[in-house]
């Protein structure tokens, strides 16, 4: 009997499910497998007088199943279905689909699932691409089945191990591993209202967070003669199996579950809700039209209604406690999508701004992690984090992300006259928060200086700290001098300048703000000045009739850069003789 069922198997491989011929041949086969290796439809063993051959009978299946997986049968089914489903329309129909699925389960609980078998479906089964989801479309009750069977909560708690976790991707391309990454999103999705509120934290975070991460390590910066485009994970240092493009639009839809409003609710909204707006009795408050507060921050106008401010002075939230470790790794989770993910970042990014209150609500978590937003922790974290590799920084980085994208699409009307989300009086904190991290990070050597345009944390940081700029010097909504960083003094600022120390030059390079408009005004005539010194010109030279007055307005945001740039361009006049000197004036 063993034979014969193996015979089955390798008919299996040979046939082509899109042809209609070998389809027929195939649901045989598929038939023979299932009445052979289960004793549910054996009309013999219904009859009463044959009831005591049941266990021996069903100890007989148990072993052809065990015989067949040593030979290779879950290799048979994921061949069969990547040829049926590895396509943009597929070949499989409900009983096929639901036939290959039931044959699958059976070595699985006839070996009581252990962790071996598991492993193997696993690799197999869940890196077909877009599996579940057909499966939910074409035979809902095969899903059932596996909701039954535990099988997510059972693929969760193998993966949270992290030698199964390395078997699983030390087996498995990494295009096969997206595959297992968005099959499970989707069964997450499928048990969001039962299972996935259990094992939401700390299991399903860390699974597919690693999974990400995993994914990841196939991801490469550059296009290359070794690396291949991949239409979900950008450039990628692997070559593409024709079947998983084909199937490329079920995996994207699958994977986009990991960030709709329910999952998201669930992984970090609700939480971040009960922590932020419960614990301070305040989300009537946040419910209402933003508009009805008027321009000032909605605390004030809690006290002027006659509330009492959150005391988020006596109540901050410790980096390191329990209730902020979990905001931090779910965060962490859609940071990791964002970085691995690279070609669904504008979908990662519309979902997340635009879900409810989850960006604004984490906003208000980060402002209650202490002084000035948590400033000093955050400071002293990047002191011993030198890759900026924790995962509180990933939290950073996700909500400077989102505000980017979010503060980049924002008309005026939205942002000053009819807010939704955050309030004037929020953006001039976030962006005090930022004017003051970066000035005291890059001041305290806490970033490599040498490094620095490529680090990820300052990239995204600064992006939103200049576009928030750019709104301001457009529009004002900050309140004078908030911009300027009080604690530098300008004359040890300028004479550190002259010494050629690298830290206030970036400074200057990519945050020239932060000292006044008249010392900037001071330091470009200085730069003229030594221009001058350079090229060996005289006082008297620089007033003769052959010298160009070129006269410049500029707001008092004066861009160093420009002024760097302008002196390169009078050397370059006065070296093809084009000019004696330009005399540069600043209005």
């Amino acid at each position: 009997m063993n034979n014969v069922l193996w015979k089955c198997c390798e008919y299996l491989q040979k046939l082509k499910p899109e042809l209609s011929s070998d389809m027929k041949l195939i649901i045989l086969f598929l038939h023979t497998l299932v009445c052979f290796t289960s004793t549910n439809t054996w009309m013999v063993l219904k009859n009463k007088n044959m009831e005591i051959l049941k266990p021996g009978m069903n100890q007989l299946c148990a072993n052809l199943m065990g015989q067949l997986f040593h030979r290779g049968f879950y290799l048979v089914l994921k061949d069969l279905l990547i040829k049926g489903l590895g396509r943009s329309t597929i070949a499989f129909k409900s009983a096929s689909l639901s036939a290959i699925q039931t044959l699958a389960l059976r070595p699985l609980i006839s070996a009581n699932f252990s962790d071996k078998f598991m492993t193997t479906f696993l690799i197999n089964m869940f890196s077909v691409p877009g599996l579940i989801y057909h499966l939910q479309n074409l035979s809902p009750d095969t899903v059932s089945i596996l909701q039954q069977q535990n099988i997510f909560r059972r693929c969760l708690e193998l993966l949270s191990s992290q030698q199964s976790m390395r078997i699983v991707f030390n087996t498995l391309e990494g295009s096969y591993a997206l595959c297992l990454l968005a099959n499970l999103i989707q069964l997450g999705y499928i048990e969001r209202k039962t299972t996935l509120v259990d094992l939401c934290f700390p299991t399903f975070t860390v699974v597919i967070t690693g999974l990400l991460e995993s994914c990841q390590n196939y991801v490469v910066n550059k296009q290359s003669a070794l690396t291949h485009w991949h239409p979900i994970l950008g450039w990628f240092a692997q070559p593409i199996d024709p079947c998983i493009n084909a199937a490329i639009s079920y995996v994207k839809t699958q994977l986009q579950l990991l960030w709709n409003v329910e999952m998201l609710e669930i992984i970090l909204g609700n939480y971040l809700n009960d922590i932020v707006v419960g614990r301070n009795s305040i989300a009537q408050q946040l419910q209402c039209p933003t508009q009805s507060f008027g321009k000032g921050n909605f605390l004030k106008k809690i006290l002027e209604k006659g509330g009492s401010k959150p005391s988020f002075s006596k109540n901050y939230h410790g980096l390191g406690s329990l209730e902020v470790h979990r905001v931090v790794l779910s965060c962490s989770l859609y940071h990791t999508a964002l970085r691995t993910l690279t070609q669904l970042q504008l979908n990662i990014l519309t979902g997340f701004c635009y879900q409810n209150f989850i960006l604004s609500n984490l906003w208000m978590f980060i402002y209650s992690l202490g002084p000035n937003c948590g400033l000093k922790t955050f400071l002293d974290h990047l002191a011993f984090s030198t890759k900026c590799s924790a995962p509180e920084f990933h939290m950073l980085q996700l909500f400077t992300d989102c505000m980017i994208h979010y503060v980049t699409l924002l008309d005026d009307i939205e942002m000053y006259e009819e807010p939704k989300l955050f309030l004037l009086d929020d953006y001039e904190s976030i962006s005090h928060f930022l004017n003051t991290f970066l000035c005291k990070a890059i001041l305290g050597n806490l970033f490599d200086i040498k490094s620095i345009h490529s680090n990820s944390l300052f990239q995204s940081l600064h992006t939103l700290l200049m576009v928030l700029y750019k709104r301001d010097c457009r529009r004002s909504y900050t309140s004078p001098g908030h911009w300027l960083i009080k604690d530098i003094k300008v004359s040890s600022f300028l004479i550190d300048l002259e010494k050629g120390r690298r830290a206030p030059q970036l400074l200057l390079q990519t945050m020239p703000h932060i000292i006044p408009h008249e010392d900037r005004v001071r330091l470009f005539r200085k730069y003229i000045a030594n221009e001058k010194t350079v090229l060996g010109l005289t006082e008297s030279a620089c007033a003769s009739p052959q010298s160009t007055l070129i006269t410049v307005h500029r707001t008092k945001k004066t861009n160093v850069k420009w002024l760097q740039s302008m002196c390169s361009m009078s050397r370059k006049l006065q070296k093809n003789n084009t000019i004696r000197y330009c005399q540069l004036q600043c209005i």
